[in-house]
């Protein structure tokens, strides 16, 4: 099992190229603020049919889903404690918490992220 505290996910709205760039940018930001603690690594997804972007910083896949928690087993669809994922496609964006995670999520006008950053 991998550590539960290893990324941190974001969903933000964002309409247009500028928006974007802005989000990439303050995202690069965040990804610095957590090098620190050895949470490395930034991706940053457009999903311009939903008018959103989504990311993670700290290690992730490639495709499109992002997660974040402790799972028993390789592809396993259950958390072990608390988890988020975020998942999506062309027309779609979904913030997806476990049943016991009340503030796995955390929300300002436009924007959700795993973490109060």
């Amino acid at each position: 099992m991998r550590p539960m505290l290893d990324r941190c996910l974001f969903v933000a709205r964002a309409h247009g190229p500028a928006e974007v760039a802005e989000i990439t940018r303050r995202a690069e930001r965040l990804e610095r603020f957590y090098a620190p603690a050895g949470i490395v690594g930034l991706r940053v997804a457009a999903v311009p049919g939903v008018g959103a972007v989504v990311g993670c910083v700290g290690a992730s896949p490639a495709g499109s889903a992002l997660g974040f928690g402790v799972r028993p087993a390789a592809g396993a669809r259950a958390f072990l404690g608390p988890g988020a994922t975020v998942s999506w496609s062309g027309d779609e964006v979904r913030l997806t918490t476990g049943t016991v995670d009340i503030a796995m999520a955390y929300a300002a006008p436009g924007a959700w992220s795993t973490h109060a950053t």
